[in-house]
């Protein structure tokens, strides 16, 4: 949800641990994502109201290949107007999307509360946190690790480092 909310990055993998020994932080971008399958952040909020999020219920019956199919017929608009166009096409008999989505769509499938929850987080503005940051106390994180999540400190030790590695890009 955080890059629908508008974060830049999201960073996945920080209490995983890939087949290997070492921990993979991987960091996933918008500009990333827009490269590599072309989508904005207009079209992943329709991509969760397809597909169900914390926030709405999605399509019974669509997954994650026939959402993307359906974004590309309705890309370029803003989400209100996509949604809008997806539940054109499910009353549409002549649309090739008509038996995907006939009967499916719920009331609230539109609903422009979650899309402008999306657009519009509210958010507390930094300045009003009281947040210092200081130098990265790598002694006090493997003691924490341990304590809380049973971790070595190698463990500890080679997850910073990969972290480390992966910010640096």
């Amino acid at each position: 949800d955080c890059l629908l909310f508008g974060a830049e990055s999201v960073y996945r993998g920080f209490f995983g641990v890939n087949r290997g020994s070492s921990i993979k932080v991987r960091r996933i971008s918008m500009d990333q994502i827009s490269k590599t399958i072309g989508l904005k952040r207009a079209d992943l909020i329709v991509l969760a109201h397809l597909l169900g999020c914390d926030y709405c219920t999605g399509i019974d019956g669509i997954g994650p290949k026939r959402a993307f199919e359906l974004i590309q017929q309705v890309k370029g608009s803003d989400p209100s107007s996509a949604l809008e166009s997806i539940v054109a096409l499910s009353n549409n008999p002549e649309s090739k999307y008509y038996s995907w989505l006939k009967g499916k769509i719920t009331q609230n499938f539109t609903d422009s509360r979650v899309t402008q929850a999306f657009l519009n987080p509210i958010v507390t503005p930094l300045k009003a946190c009281d947040l210092n940051w200081g130098k990265f106390d790598c002694e006090r994180l493997e003691q924490f690790m341990a304590i809380n999540a049973k971790w070595s400190r190698e463990k500890t030790k080679r997850f910073l480092q990969d972290l480390l590695k992966n910010n640096r890009r």
